[in-house]
Parts: C-alpha cells; sequence; structure tokens
C-alpha cells in the first residue's frame, strides 16, 4: 500500500492543543466512524460550508461600481475643466466699436452664458465627485470592518479545520493500532477469514482517512491564504481610504480655489478691458469732436469774413444786364426793320386794291350800258 505524504509542518499535534481542544476532538472522534466511507466524507464538511459561505460574501461585498462611477466623474470633470478658458471670452473679431463692449450685444451676452454655464456645470460635476469619494470612503471603511470579521471568522475556520485534522490524525493512530492486533491475530490465526476481511476493510479506511487528512491540510492551507489575501486587500483600502481623505481635504478644494482664482481673473480681465474700452472710446470721441470744432469754427469764419456780394457776382450781373441792354437793342432795330417792311407791302396793298376797286366800277359800267 502507497502512503499519502501530508506535510503537518503548520499543525499543532494533540498534546499542544488546550483542554477545550482536547475536547473538541475526542468529542469528533467519537462521532467518527472511520469504517464508513460516508462518515469520513461527510466529516468537515460544515467547515467547508462555513468559508464558502465567507467567499460568497466576500464577493457580493466587494463591488467596484462605485469606484467607476468616482472614476468616470473624475475624467468628466478633467475634460470640463480643460475646455473652460475664461481668456477666449475676451476674444473678439474686430467689429463695430461696442462690439468689444463685455455685457453689451448678444455676442457678450452668448459668452457670459457659456461661461456661466461652464462655472455651473464644473462646480457640480467637483461636488459630485466629493459625494462620490465621500461615498466610497464610507464603502472601504465598510469593506475594512468586513474584512476584519472575514479575518477572525477565518481565523476560527482555520483553527476547527485544524482540530477536524488532528481528529483525523487520530483516527488514523487508531485505525493502524486496530489494523496491528488484526494483523498479528492473523499471523496467529491464518485460517480465520474474517481477520483477513477487517484487514482489508481497514486499508481501505486508511487510506481514506490519509486521503481525508491532506484535503483538510490543504483546504486549511488555502484557508489560511485567504487570510493573507484578505489582509492585503484590507490594506489597501486603508491606503485608499487615506488617499480619498487626502483628496477630500486637499485636492477637492484646491481645485475649487483653483477655479475660483481663474474665474477672478477672468472678472479682472474683463474690468481692464471694459476700462480700456471706456477710456479709448472717451479719447476717440474727443478727438472727433475737436475735429468737427475745427471744421465748423474755419467754416464759420469764413463765411463772415466773406463780402455779402461776390465781385463775381457783380461782374456777372453787369455782363448779364450788358447783354440784355444789347439783346434789346438789336431785337428792337429788328423790330422796326419788319415794321418798315411792312408797312411798305401794306401801302402797295392799298393801292393795288385801290386800282383793282376802280377796274371793277368801269367794267360794270360797260356792261349796264350793252344791256340797253
Amino acid at each position: 500500500m502507497s502512503e499519502i505524504i501530508v506535510n503537518t509542518a503548520q499543525t499543532r499535534s494533540l498534546e499542544q492543543l488546550n483542554e477545550d481542544e482536547k475536547k473538541q476532538v475526542e468529542t469528533k472522534l467519537a462521532s467518527l466512524d472511520y469504517m464508513n466511507p460516508v462518515s469520513i466524507i461527510q466529516f468537515g464538511s460544515e467547515s467547508s460550508k462555513e468559508v464558502t459561505s465567507i467567499s460568497t460574501q466576500m464577493i457580493s461585498k466587494f463591488k467596484v461600481k462605485d469606484f467607476e462611477d468616482a472614476q468616470a466623474l473624475i475624467t468628466n470633470l478633467i475634460g470640463d475643466l480643460k475646455t473652460v478658458d475664461p481668456e477666449t471670452l475676451l476674444t473678439t473679431k474686430k467689429k463695430g466699436f461696442l462690439s468689444n463692449v463685455p455685457f453689451v450685444g448678444k455676442r457678450a451676452e452668448e459668452k457670459i452664458t457659456t461661461l456661466l454655464t461652464q462655472q455651473i456645470s464644473i462646480e457640480k460635476a467637483i461636488d459630485e465627485v466629493e459625494d462620490k469619494l465621500v461615498a466610497a470612503k464610507v464603502t472601504l471603511m465598510g469593506d475594512m470592518e468586513f474584512c476584519s470579521q472575514m479575518i477572525k471568522k477565518t481565523y476560527e475556520y482555520a483553527n476547527n479545520q485544524e482540530i477536524e485534522y488532528i481528529t483525523i490524525q487520530e483516527a488514523l493512530k487508531k485505525a493502524n493500532e486496530e489494523k496491528e492486533q488484526l494483523e498479528e491475530l492473523f499471523k496467529q490465526n491464518p485460517n480465520i477469514i474474517e481477520y483477513s476481511y477487517k484487514i482489508s476493510e481497514l486499508n481501505r479506511a486508511i487510506k481514506r482517512l490519509e486521503l481525508k487528512a491532506y484535503n483538510l491540510l490543504v483546504f486549511r492551507t488555502s484557508t489560511l491564504q485567504s487570510v493573507t489575501q484578505v489582509g492585503l486587500v484590507q490594506g489597501g483600502d486603508e491606503l485608499m481610504v487615506t488617499k480619498i481623505d487626502d483628496t477630500i481635504i486637499n485636492v477637492i478644494p484646491s481645485w475649487k480655489r483653483n477655479f475660483a482664482i481663474a474665474l477672478a481673473t477672468y472678472r479682472l480681465n474683463n474690468a481692464v478691458a471694459i476700462e480700456k474700452i471706456v477710456n479709448d472710446a472717451t479719447n476717440k470721441l474727443l478727438v472727433q469732436n475737436s475735429e468737427m470744432l475745427k471744421d465748423t469754427m474755419l467754416k464759420t469764419a469764413a463765411e463772415i469774413e466773406r463780402p455779402s456780394i461776390d465781385p463775381e457776382t457783380l461782374q456777372t450781373v453787369n455782363k448779364n444786364l450788358e447783354e440784355t441792354f444789347n439783346g434789346l437793342s438789336a431785337v428792337s432795330e429788328e423790330a422796326k426793320k419788319v415794321r418798315d417792311s411792312a408797312i411798305k407791302t401794306v401801302e402797295s396793298i392799298q393801292t393795288l386794291a385801290l386800282e383793282l376797286q376802280s377796274g371793277t366800277s368801269l367794267d360794270k359800267k360797260l356792261e349796264d350800258k350793252s344791256k340797253i
């Protein structure tokens, strides 16, 4: 028969147990029927269920959703912070004079609305990140407490497994002692088949016990390893809580301060821009007024010094009068010529008319005589 070698370096012996633990071994050993395969299989099943229950609780307890939400919020917040550039709100294309004045016109109103919207969005995002981090801190602190409880329970289960392992070792001693006694009896009475059968049954029982001892040892080792792992998780939680505390106490207020400084700087730049534009407008207005006053005064002085009637006007009037008189004289002479010509024509017509009138009367007389 090949024996299974188990490592008991990490377990105590029966002699190293205290009185209460020794009584537990005696009680378990009394309830164990190592000749019954079912009894050996079921031995230690309660401890196994309890450890499995711990694992299930840990799986349901440790969730990453809260941390993923916080990470997503931080990522979005950083993106929002990168998009906020108060300096860009002061940059405008060169248009009309008032188009560059903050709070004047639709363009400026849109810029202020954009800035206020971004400010509200970022303030809300920072508050959400802080809330998520606080929630994550509470969760981690709960996890730390849970880990402490799990470590305590796991040590208890590991101790129970050790008691069970020692119980199986004691059962192995009893089985081997019983086997040795039967082998001695069988040597003395080789014809008694019952001894041979019992020895075979004991050999199978011893194998089952050795396998059970090995499984309990491995299971206990795994349980102790889980204690170390849970301890590491607990340590990581503690470090993370410390980091979150630092973020809540120092980092987030720093974000708020720096954002407030950025807004204050924007307002200062805005005020400087307003003052510059007002000053520029004042100077421009003064220059424009002085230029307009200069032009007006020069025109006024010129009109004052100017004579009421220009010499050129007199010359033009005189020339026009001369041309008028000359024109009238020419018209008068022409009219006289026309009249003289007309008079001659009229006189000729009158003479002819008289002659014609005389000729007509003579013909009439001759006609009258011929009728007689």
